[in-house]
């Protein structure tokens, strides 16, 4: 089984690096706007003369938002529209048949769509290293911890898109919506700014969101020596598990409905 799963793996990504367009894309998109950020702090901070901002230094700040985009691009699987394809063009029954289930073959999808994501992740970090090499990004400290949350937290990105995909079965168009959904739950999950910055009724709603836990912990964690992680772990797999129920959910219930409507 493991052997058909990894031959899906490597279907999907031959697939992919076929329409060269999708990662050259993903790079221009995703890798050179970091510049944008990250100069704009260092500016706020030179021009007002700041050594900290509620909390942050300027090195800091720049880590941050360079760790936001960083997870950001590589949990950028669009994996809800593969969903809402085959739901809306009647072409599901292919994933009906086949001797994997429906979360292995999500599983060889989405992998190889990370392992191509992983070109113009590290093209952020590479262009960030080359503008601000002393960020704090770039310690063993930071390496070591993004080994222990940055999985799960990619994992909660993977989830959460098959998630709104699986909607489809009820929608007509789900791509309006994911969009909706990511900029209000990536606002206040830490990918704009920072949440200590956000009003304090918005960081306490966040505690109750999925992407804390796959944004603003996860890079806090790694730039700071003394977070503890078990906490952030713990939410990590709360929400991995949530969600993976969430999921098979609608995937038991939308393929009752898909198989009655005939397809």
């Amino acid at each position: 089984m493991s052997r058909v799963l990894l031959s899906q793996t490597a279907i999907s990504l031959q697939q992919r690096l076929l329409h060269r367009e999708y990662w050259i894309g993903i790079i221009l998109d995703r890798g050179l706007p970091i510049l944008v950020p990250l100069l704009a702090w260092m500016s706020i901070f030179n021009y007002a003369k700041l050594n900290v901002l509620e909390g942050w230094t300027a090195s800091e700040m720049g880590g941050y938002y360079v760790l936001a985009i960083f997870i950001a691009t590589l949990s950028n699987t669009e994996f809800h529209r593969d969903i809402s394809d085959m739901v809306h063009r009647g072409t599901l029954d292919q994933w009906l048949v086949r001797p994997l289930t429906f979360f292995q073959l999500s599983a060889g999808v989405i992998l190889s769509r990370f392992l191509i994501l992983l070109i113009p992740s590290s093209i952020i970090l590479l262009i960030s290293y080359f503008v601000a090499p002393t960020l704090p990004i770039f310690t063993l400290h930071a390496f070591l911890t993004g080994l222990v949350v940055l999985p799960l937290a990619i994992l909660i990105f993977a989830l959460l898109t098959t998630v709104v995909g699986l909607v489809s079965f009820w929608t007509v168009q789900i791509h309006a919506t994911f969009a909706l959904i990511m900029v209000i739950l990536d606002f206040l999950g830490g990918l704009m700014l920072p949440l200590s910055l956000l009003p304090t009724f918005l960081q306490s709603l966040s505690a109750y969101l999925p992407l804390r836990f796959a944004i603003s912990d996860p890079i806090s964690a790694m730039l700071s020596s003394g977070t503890n992680l078990l906490p952030i772990v713990c939410g990590q797999l709360l929400w991995c598990t949530l969600l993976f129920l969430l999921a098979s959910l609608l995937w038991t219930r939308g393929v009752r409905l898909y198989e009655a409507a005939g397809g």
